[in-house]
């Protein structure tokens, strides 16, 4: 050989090394996202609940406004039919009256 001896020494550490630190980041990255998702569909979860649980309480108050104005309605139903069969009755014995009236003035039966 003559002249310098040139060595030239390729380390691999440097690759090794790097593909380490991807690895590595990589795995922390997806254990925040999986935290992140776990913890995201967690409040999900628990904002489904308090939504149905609203909704089940609104319903029934619903429910519940809904009977007592059916039995409003029904009342005031009952009250104008009570009405009618009273003004019914009445009209009946006034035609009666007046009939047995005529039939007294002039003396025609109105049968």
């Amino acid at each position: 050989v003559d002249g310098p001896l040139r060595v030239r020494v390729r380390s691999n550490v440097d690759d090794l090394f790097m593909n380490a630190l991807r690895q590595t980041v990589s795995q922390e990255l997806e254990n925040a996202r999986r935290k992140i998702e776990a913890e995201v569909q967690q409040r999900v979860e628990g904002r489904k609940e308090q939504l149905a649980e609203f909704k089940r309480k609104k319903e029934e108050e619903i429910q519940q406004r809904y009977e007592e104005l059916q039995s409003q309605i029904e009342e005031k139903v009952q009250l104008v039919e009570d009405k009618k069969k009273e003004l019914e009755e009445r009209k009946k014995e006034l035609e009666s009256s007046l009939k047995d009236e005529i039939k007294d003035r002039i003396g025609i039966d109105f049968k």
